[in-house]
């Protein structure tokens, strides 16, 4: 097991003072993880393609050849000039998409939040993260609970439970909860500024299939060039016995005339436009290389919230499940919703409805989770509540409820349940036996105006659009048909 340095524990209530924050190095603005402009314009000029076309202008030199005869490197030069501009343009972008992506941290400081740009952060500082938010910097969890989403440093798609104690890691993404965290490590200290520096070292495999055949295409020539050269000089200057000006501007025309230098100007051309094109869609292209790859994708796996649909969502209606008093309802979901500020879409889609002031003391919170899909909160002399995720509540008494879920869902709407819990609600660990259903929560998202567009588009290119949500099987799937999406009723 790997020794960690001794790390003091800060009280995540109170943070750093001002003059332990004086005393650290802020972690300072995101390096730019790519090529410099130098080395871009070293990369784009000293290739294998402009080593052959160099070799042979200066052979035309030594020959004592005119200039005029080297009309071939026009051709070397607009592709490497292609290769530069669009190479430096897509840097320049990504360094300014960083600087408007930037999200603020809130951060504790002699007890106070405060809100302040990544780079400013320090070593220890406490700062607050919730639902949505990704983590800049690693740390440890001092207070709270938290999901997190750690796909894109370890490939797992599981979400993970963090607890008090517990280490994160940069570029982590909160799925639901809220926590303090005690920054270890910031800026380039970061795990995934290390990840992105290691990924750095390794840059070979870049290239599209159609680039890297094109290459082994000129490396090829390029080899075959050398005895043929040979040979159409020995016959040019001592068969024929031309002088030594014709001989080498009768060798190198016959050899230009074997390099695809025109397959390999109109390949770059063509790519340059395709970036072109896409820009002005507002799409930005890191490298001229993925627009070979983004034609060759056949299948497109997107979500429902945020991507069909808008953000945020709206409460519909509120179907009561029993007899029972109407005030009960609010106040529970009052209690439950419009006490406190909810981390999440949906939580504060029912803030919105019921928001209000509460008298009931809410002595525990379980907040929602990827995994038992439901939130809950316990209320002095009240007892248990739980909002989420109807089978996931009712388990093997879902049942009893299907028709009337799914005639909703089947209008689009997502459905939650309501319930009350006689009992202590333990994350899988719920006895469906002391549920009591109370309401089903109906909600919905407006899809969003250009997606039936955009999917028709995609499915005239050819590419199968796939649906992958957590909510409801048939409120996914009408939403999907709603959006214009072929085949949204499988």
């Amino acid at each position: 097991m790997e020794e960690r340095d001794w790390i003091p524990e800060i009280d995540p209530a109170l943070g750093l003072t001002g003059q332990q924050v004086q005393s650290r190095t802020p972690a300072g603005k995101p390096a730019y993880s790519g090529k410099s402009e130098k080395e871009i314009v070293l990369t784009h000029c000293f290739t294998f393609f402009n080593l052959i076309f160099a070799v042979l202008a200066v052979m035309l030199i030594i020959g004592g050849s005119s200039i005029l005869n080297m009309g071939f490197l026009v051709v070397a030069v607009i592709n490497t000039v292609i290769g530069i501009i669009q190479e430096i343009r897509a840097k320049r972008a990504v360094e300014r998409l960083t600087l408007v992506a930037e999200r603020p941290v809130t951060v504790i400081r002699s007890g106070a939040r405060q809100e302040i740009s990544p780079e400013a952060i320090v070593k220890d500082d406490i700062a607050e993260f919730a639902s949505g938010d990704t983590l800049p910097a690693d740390g440890i969890l001092r207070s709270g609970e938290m999901w997190v989403d750690e796909s894109l440093l370890t490939g797992e798609a599981d979400a993970v439970t963090k607890n008090p104690g517990d280490e994160v890691k940069s570029g982590s993404a909160i799925l639901s909860g809220r926590g303090r965290v005690q920054l270890t490590a910031v800026g380039g200290d970061s795990f995934a500024a290390r990840l992105s520096r290691e990924a750095q070292k390794n840059p070979g495999g870049k290239k599209s299939e159609m680039m890297r055949s094109l290459d082994r295409l000129i490396l090829f020539v390029g080899i075959a060039l050398v005895p043929v050269g040979i040979i159409l000089f020995y016959q040019e200057f001592c068969v024929l016995k031309l002088g030594l000006e014709s001989s080498v501007e009768g060798t190198v025309a016959a050899l230009v005339g074997m390099i695809p230098e025109g397959l390999y100007l109109l390949t770059s051309i063509a790519m340059a436009a395709s970036a072109v094109k896409l820009s002005r869609k507002k799409v930005l292209v890191q490298d001229m290389n993925c627009i070979e790859t983004l034609a060759r994708v056949d299948v497109l796996c997107v979500d429902k919230t945020g991507t069909i649909t808008e953000p945020d969502m709206e409460v519909e209606n509120v179907v009561p499940l029993t007899d029972g008093n109407p005030e009960y309802l609010e106040a529970v979901l009052t209690a439950m919703y419009g006490a406190w500020s909810p981390d999440n879409a949906t939580g504060r889609a029912i803030h919105e409805l019921f928001d209000g002031e509460t008298d009931w003391v809410c002595e525990k919170r379980i907040p929602f989770s990827p995994e038992t899909k439901w939130s809950g909160a316990v209320f002095a002399g009240q007892g248990a509540f739980l909002v989420g995720a109807p089978e996931f509540i009712l388990a093997q008494r879902y049942e009893e409820y299907r028709d009337t879920v799914d005639g909703w869902a089947e209008q689009g709407c997502r459905v939650l349940l309501a319930a009350r819990y006689d009992g202590d609600p333990v994350p899988g660990a719920l006895d469906p036996a002391l549920v009591t259903p109370l309401a089903l929560i109906l909600l919905s998202g407006r899809i969003r105006e250009q997606a039936a567009e955009t999917f028709g588009y995609f499915d005239r290119q050819g590419v199968t659009v796939k649906v992958i949500s957590g909510d409801n099987p048939h409120t996914a799937s009408l939403i999907a048909a709603r959006a214009g999406i072929p085949g949204a009723e499988r």
